[in-house]
């Protein structure tokens, strides 16, 4: 038996550095994205880059 995944959207408050947040604004514009829209779209770009283990 397979689940079925659903997607659920909450609300985040974040902060974030001035000229991060032109980065964002000026790629948003660039994708006719929303601030928010761009912000999830670099946030899943993110997470599902997988990352290099920590050297002990």
């Amino acid at each position: 038996m397979t689940k079925s995944v659903k997607s659920v959207s909450k609300k985040v408050l974040v902060t974030v550095p001035e000229p991060l947040l032109r980065r964002l604004d000026a790629k948003a514009k660039n994708e006719n994205r929303t601030r928010s829209a761009e912000l999830c779209v670099q946030l899943a770009k993110s997470l599902g880059k997988p990352r290099a283990r920590a050297q002990a």
